[in-house]
């Protein structure tokens, strides 16, 4: 699990094709002192599993699968991704649960700065997902934990403040670019629990069985 609190942007150092997939190296600004092999991480939103460890320099592989539904397949050397480490049990959850299984890419529309703040607008996914989505609903974005400002039919927007948009790589992004989307897992839980119940209604007992109070 993640929070959608990026720790660093990482640069792209290798990609390599292998068997059944991809081996990426990233360089890392600081050094994971308690990562290990075999730990997950999410880049630019995909949970990936540790590989190799070379100082700064951690490696990845990539199913072939993962690579071809996620923006990974665009990324090139030298390019900018997100680094966030698993949740621990014991930290805050300051963002949102995200599980690292990016569903689909969107295409960037338009870029925006305002007096303060940054507009990002993305194409809207097709309904299978933007049922999962509402206006100010959580999303995550390449990884980051965002909240839609604004949903149309075509289209979502998220604002973005000057921290977010500088401790990510979003500050990297240009219109026709794509990006990684995973939508909200607990609208998933929810719609679930309605096909279960079958009559279609959810009330405080039923809440109540679920563990949602």
């Amino acid at each position: 699990m993640f929070t959608g609190l990026i720790e660093q942007v990482g640069n792209v150092n290798n990609i390599k094709k292998v068997n059944d997939g991809y081996l990426l190296d990233i360089l890392t600004s600081i050094k994971f002192e308690d990562v290990k092999i075999g730990d997950s991480i999410a880049i630019n939103g995909v949970c990936l599993t540790v590989e190799e460890i070379n100082n700064h320099n951690v490696s990845f592989f990539c199913a072939k699968n993962t690579f071809n539904i996620t923006n990974l397949k665009y990324i090139k050397v030298n390019d900018k991704v997100n680094i966030e480490r698993a949740l621990k049990l014991s930290s805050r959850l300051d963002g949102h649960i995200l599980t690292g299984h990016v569903e689909t890419v969107v295409e960037v529309l338009k870029i925006e700065k305002n007096l303060n703040t940054y507009n990002f607008k993305f194409k809207l996914p097709d309904y299978n997902l933007r049922k999962y989505m509402c206006s100010k609903g959580s999303i995550g974005v390449n990884g980051i934990s965002l909240t839609i400002a604004f949903i149309e039919n075509e289209y979502f927007e998220v604002i973005v403040i000057p921290h977010t948009l500088e401790k990510t790589n979003l500050k990297y992004l240009k219109e026709k670019n794509y990006v990684n989307i995973e939508t909200d897992i607990m609208a998933k839980y929810v719609e679930n629990m309605l096909k279960l119940n079958n009559t279609g209604k959810i009330d405080y007992n039923k809440l109540n069985e679920y563990g949602f109070l």
